[in-house]
């Protein structure tokens, strides 16, 4: 209980939301000089590598700076870490399963930006491969809090599922239950023999012979039709 009462808490996601606000300068600062607003970017290690990943074919793929993806992700993220209580993979669960969503998908882009450096341009950015550390690091630090919500969407769906189960055989119990269930042939309480009496003026009290129900090739009792009288 305790492992779970901590899955929430401001203590785990405070550094989340540090960590976004600080991804989300980066990636704002990778944007200003795609769209031209920098002339230079900061690159302490990899010298020009920066500006050959930030030109590439790859980076301008895209109608909008590729960066500029990342800068809203890690602000909706940032966002999505203060909404809620101590006790919200819980009582919001899809809030929290919002939130690992966006985690996720910065993890996996921090994946792919990595590979992409390596196997496709050929060299690095500083900047960009500080981003995708804090993009990994975000995903991790929300995983946790992710498998919790997930779990409890999880149950409350097969919840859901019993009780529809539930209120689909009681409303057919209560449409096929207390209903009688006549013998029209044998049972002389059957309110349908009273119109068949009717209908073809068969007396109540007159039965069948054997020979007519093997005639007629009927099994059961029935009664016999009233002759008409000699006219």
């Amino acid at each position: 209980m305790k492992a779970h009462s901590s899955l929430s808490s401001w203590r785990r996601r405070t550094p989340v939301i540090v960590l976004s606000l600080a991804g989300f300068a980066v990636a704002l600062t990778l944007t200003l000089f795609q769209v031209g607003v920098l002339d230079s970017i900061w690159d302490p290690f990899f010298g020009n590598g920066s500006r050959k990943v930030l030109t590439s074919s790859v980076s301008q793929a895209l109608p909008i700076p590729d960066a500029s993806l990342g800068a809203v992700a890690y602000l909706l993220e940032a966002i999505l870490e203060s909404l809620g209580g101590t006790n919200r993979w819980r009582d919001h669960p899809w809030t929290v399963a919002a939130t690992g969503a966006v985690a996720a998908g910065l993890g996996l882009a921090a994946l792919g930006l990595i590979a992409t450096q390596a196997l496709v341009v050929g060299a690095f950015c500083t900047l960009c491969l500080c981003s995708a550390a804090i993009s990994l690091t975000v995903a991790a630090l929300a995983a946790p809090e992710t498998i919790a919500a997930a779990q409890v969407l999880r149950q409350r769906h097969h919840v859901k599922i019993q009780h529809k189960h539930r209120y689909t055989a009681a409303h057919s119990d209560r449409h096929t239950s207390h209903r009688p269930v006549y013998d029209t042939a044998t049972d002389p309480n059957d309110p349908a023999s009273e119109v068949k009496a009717e209908i073809f003026d068969i007396p109540r009290d007159q039965p069948v012979s054997e020979d007519d129900r093997r005639a007629d090739g009927s099994t059961g009792p029935r009664r016999r039709p009233r002759k008409p009288p000699p006219g």
